[in-house]
C-alpha cells in the first residue's frame, strides 16, 4: 500500500502503469492511491457501483468551511513524499558522493599497472564476456589485498582465486558476475573496520518500493533480502526514503545512477545496524492540487483550519481496494469463519476488472470450476492463482486452505481492512454523539506512547474521567481497531462497537477465531491528527504537462522552481505538510476540499 498506509495493497486486477507521465489531453483521472493505477482503456468500471467514502464510514469533517473543487494527483509528479526518520529529520537526496572510507580503504596499486588498465577497460566497455587473470605470489595475504582492492575500486566486478598448473599455483580471476545472484556476504571481501550496512537514500518515481528493490537486486546480482527499509512508499508518486544494504559497497550503488531510470541513489554512509519496518516517524508531503476552483480566501480559510484543527484520521479509500468487491467484505467473512464466502468474494466478478478477467471470473460465477478458471487466468493474478490452485485439488477444508495459500501479509490485510471499516464507522458515530470535545469514558494513550500511532502496544489506555480530563485534549483521544486484546471506551461509544460488530455477526467478546492466523489482537489509533510544517502556494499555469513542484532529483539537477504565470488558464494549490505514521495525506486533502476522494467522484473531474 502506499506510504500513508505502509502496507502492501490487495488489488486482484492490477492495472499497468507506464514510466512516463500521461499525455496532455482531455481524459478522466484515476486518483486512487492503492497502486497508483492510471485508467486503462481495457478497464471496465461502473461508477454507480463503485465504493464511495460513505460506504466505508467516512462521513464527518472537523471544519465548517464549504471547501472547493480540485483534482488530486492528476500526474504522479503532483505527489512528492519524503520519509521522516526516527530523529525527526526529513530524508532528502542531496548528494551522490561516496563516503571517505570508501575512497581510502585500500590502495589500488597493489594491482599491477597492466592489470589495472585491463580492469578499467573491462568496466568501461561493460564487457561481460571477457575475464582478467591476475598472476600473484603464492601468498594468501597478497591475494586478500588484491581481492579487497578489486572490491573497493572495481565494485562492479567479482574476483575469485583459481588453481592453475594442477594446483601448483593460485591466480585471481576477475569477471562480471554471471550468476543470477552475486554474494555480497563474503567476510574476505569486506574490510573489518567498516560497519556492515550501507545506508543510502533511495529516490524513485512511479514505482513501488518492493518492485524497486527487486530491480536494484537484479541489476546488482544480489539477493533482495540484503535490503531493508522502514516502510513502503506510494507507487504513483516521487518518493524519497532511507534503505540499508548488508555488505553492499556504496560505489556499486552509486553506479546504478547511470543505468536505472527515474531513480536516484545517494547520501551514502556505513552503519552498524539495518533499518527495520516501522522505523520512521512519518512522512513529509509536497502535493499539487490542479484545476482549483476555490477563491484565494476559500483556500486560505481551508488551509488555516487544517493547520489549526487538523483532520479526522480516517483510513483512506485505498485501504478498501479499487473494485466493487471491497477488501473489508472479504475480511468480515474471514472473521465470521465463513471461508467459502471469503473465497467466493475474491473470485467473483466485479466492476473494475480488466477485459482479460471478465470472462475468467464469469467461469467461476457460472460453474464454480476452479480448474477451468485457473486455465484461463492471466499470469499476473497471483492471489487468484494461489486460491484456485488449492481449490482445483479439492480435499477437506479446501476453502480455508485456499486462503492460507495467499501470502500471510496479504491475507491479513483483508482482516485489517475490516478493522479499518469498523474504526471509520465508529469515529463517525463518536463525532455525531459528542462532537470534538473530550468526554468521560474516552480513551487516551500516555504522552510517551502517542507517537507510536497504530502499532501494537503492550499498554493499557487511560480512561478519561473528571479528575484527569484537564490533562488531555481531543488530539490525544484514541479509538480501538477491534480485537481480542482491546479495551473499549466506557461511554456510549463502547456499546456502539458491540452493536455494529453484532450486526455483522461478530461477537466483540470472542474475537479469537479457532484459526490463530486470523485472530487479531487489535490496536489503538488517534481520532484526530494535526499536520505540522504546513505551507501553501498558489500557482497559475497554462500547460497540464508542466511539473509544478520540484523533487529532490530536480533540485540536484538544478531545475528551476516552477513560476506562476500571470493570467494563466488554471489555478493550482501547492501544499506542504508533515504527518506521523499511519495517517493518510488524502484524508488531509479531503478536509481542505470537502469533496469525495473515492475513484467514483474523482474520475468525474476532467483535466480540461
Amino acid at each position: 500500500m502506499d506510504v500513508e498506509d505502509k502496507q502492501t495493497s490487495i488489488q486482484s486486477s492490477e492495472m499497468s502503469n507506464s514510466d512516463q507521465e500521461p499525455p496532455s489531453k482531455k481524459m478522466k483521472i484515476d486518483t486512487n492511491d492503492i497502486k497508483g493505477a492510471q485508467i486503462e482503456t481495457n478497464t471496465i468500471r461502473d461508477e454507480k457501483n463503485c465504493m464511495c467514502e460513505k460506504d466505508v464510514g467516512i462521513i464527518e469533517y472537523i471544519s465548517k468551511h464549504n471547501g472547493f473543487n480540485a483534482i488530486i494527483k492528476q500526474r504522479y509528479s503532483d505527489f512528492i513524499v519524503n520519509e521522516i526518520n526516527m530523529e525527526g529529520d526529513i530524508v532528502r537526496l542531496t548528494s551522490f558522493d561516496i563516503p571517505l572510507i570508501e575512497k581510502t580503504n585500500t590502495n589500488c596499486e597493489v594491482i599491477n599497472k597492466i592489470d589495472r588498465e585491463k580492469l578499467k577497460e573491462m568496466v568501461e566497455n561493460k564487457d561481460h564476456d571477457t575475464q582478467v587473470i591476475i598472476e600473484v605470489e603464492d601468498s594468501k595475504e597478497e591475494r586478500t589485498r588484491i581481492h579487497l582492492a578489486i572490491r573497493d575500486h572495481f565494485p562492479a566486478l567479482e574476483s575469485s582465486t583459481i588453481d592453475v598448473d594442477n594446483g601448483q599455483q593460485k591466480h585471481i580471476k576477475v569477471v562480471y558476475p554471471k550468476s543470477k545472484v552475486f554474494s555480497a556476504n563474503r567476510d574476505s571481501r569486506w574490510a573489518a573496520n567498516r560497519p556492515k550496512y550501507c545506508k543510502f537514500v533511495l529516490y524513485k518515481e512511479n514505482k513501488d518500493t518492493m518492485d524497486t528493490i527487486s530491480l536494484i537486486s537484479k541489476n546488482m546480482r544480489v539477493n533482495t533480502n540484503l535490503f531493508q527499509y522502514a516502510g513502503t512508499k506510494d507507487k504513483r508518486a516521487k518518493t524519497t526514503q532511507e534503505v540499508t544494504a548488508f555488505k553492499v559497497d556504496a560505489e556499486r550503488l552509486k553506479n546504478l545512477n547511470d543505468i536505472m531510470r527515474n531513480m536516484g541513489f545517494g547520501n551514502f554512509r556505513y552503519v552498524s545496524s539495518p533499518l527495520k519496518l516501522g522505523q520512521s516517524s512519518g512522512n513529509h508531503f509536497t502535493l499539487v492540487l490542479r484545476n482549483v476552483e476555490g477563491s484565494d480566501d476559500q483556500i486560505e480559510l481551508a488551509v488555516s483550519s487544517l493547520q489549526s484543527h487538523g483532520f479526522i484520521n480516517y483510513f483512506g479509500m485505498q485501504r478498501f481496494g479499487t473494485t466493487t468487491v471491497s477488501t473489508h467484505s472479504v475480511g468480515k467473512a474471514i472473521l465470521r469463519e465463513n471461508y467459502k464466502l471469503a473465497v467466493d468474494l475474491i473470485l467473483r466478478p466485479r466492476d473494475g476488472d480488466d477485459k482479460s478477467m471478465i470472462g475468467c471470473r464469469k467461469i467461476w460465477s457460472e460453474t464454480k470450476d476452479a480448474k477451468k478458471m485457473l486455465d484461463k487466468l492471466p499470469a499476473y493474478h497471483n492471489i487468484e492463482k494461489s486460491v484456485l490452485y488449492v481449490l482445483s485439488k479439492q480435499g477437506s477444508n479446501m476453502y480455508y486452505n485456499a486462503l492460507q495459500a495467499i501470502p500471510r501479509n496479504l491475507r491479513l490485510l483483508y482482516v485489517h481492512s475490516y478493522q479499518s471499516y469498523i474504526w471509520n464507522s465508529m469515529v463517525s458515530r463518536r463525532i455525531q454523539l459528542y462532537g470534538f470535545k473530550l468526554v468521560e469514558g474516552d480513551l487516551v494513550l500516555n504522552t510517551d506512547d502517542n507517537s507510536k500511532g497504530e502499532s501494537k502496544m503492550d499498554i493499557k489506555p487511560v480512561v478519561i474521567d473528571e479528575d484527569n480530563m484537564k490533562d488531555y485534549s481531543i488530539l490525544d483521544v484514541v479509538l480501538p481497531l477491534p480485537g481480542y486484546e482491546m479495551i473499549y471506551p466506557t461511554n456510549n461509544v463502547g456499546e456502539l462497537y458491540k452493536e455494529l460488530l453484532a450486526e455483522d455477526g461478530i461477537d466483540i467478546t470472542n474475537m479469537k477465531t479457532k484459526h490463530k492466523d486470523f485472530s487479531v489482537p487489535g490496536t489503538y489509533r488517534k481520532m484526530v491528527v494535526k499536520p505540522t510544517h504546513v505551507n501553501k502556494r498558489i500557482i497559475y499555469y497554462n500547460d497540464h504537462t508542466m511539473s509544478l513542484a520540484l523533487s529532490d532529483l530536480d533540485i540536484l539537477n538544478g531545475v528551476e522552481e516552477p513560476k506562476s504565470i500571470e493570467g494563466g488558464k488554471w489555478k493550482a494549490l501547492k501544499l506542504e505538510f508533515s504527518l506521523p505514521t499511519s495517517a493518510y495525506a488524502t484524508m488531509a486533502l479531503r478536509e481542505i476540499l470537502k469533496i469525495d476522494t473515492s475513484w467514483a467522484h474523482q474520475s468525474t473531474l476532467n483535466v480540461t
